[in-house]
């Protein structure tokens, strides 16, 4: 299921800049169309997380819509609503990462858990 985006949704000017600093290789006209898209999330991910951890998000938030939104067969006039959730998601487990000192301990062990597991793979 696709959602369309209003079409008055503009470009945000850090998700601007983001782009330009991370010379991210896209042609001109798509990257336009892409960084309108990312500021759409990235905006929405705002309204969930703490403003200390915008920056973070905004550089993860571009670098994923650059590898999901670059290539032309997706359409940048729709967004992806799981996509959303998952963005705003992980920015609260970095926020919750980040804050929470009982959590902490947990993240390290699941995370030594998963590389561990994936190594034996």
């Amino acid at each position: 299921m696709y959602l369309e985006i209003p079409y008055e949704i503009g470009e945000n000017d850090e998700v601007k800049e983001c782009f330009d600093k991370l010379e991210l290789d896209i042609e001109d006209e798509r990257k336009e169309k892409v960084i309108q898209i990312t500021s759409f999330y990235y905006n929405k991910i705002k309204e969930y997380t703490n403003v200390k951890f915008h920056p973070f998000i905004l550089y993860f938030t571009t670098y994923i819509c650059y590898f999901v939104y670059r290539d032309m067969q997706f359409d940048v006039k729709k967004y992806r609503p799981e996509l959303l959730f998952n963005l705003i998601t992980f920015g609260r487990f970095v926020e919750a990462y980040k804050t929470d000192e009982d959590i902490k301990p947990i993240i390290k062990d699941i995370s030594a858990k998963l590389a561990t597991y994936g190594a034996q793979r």
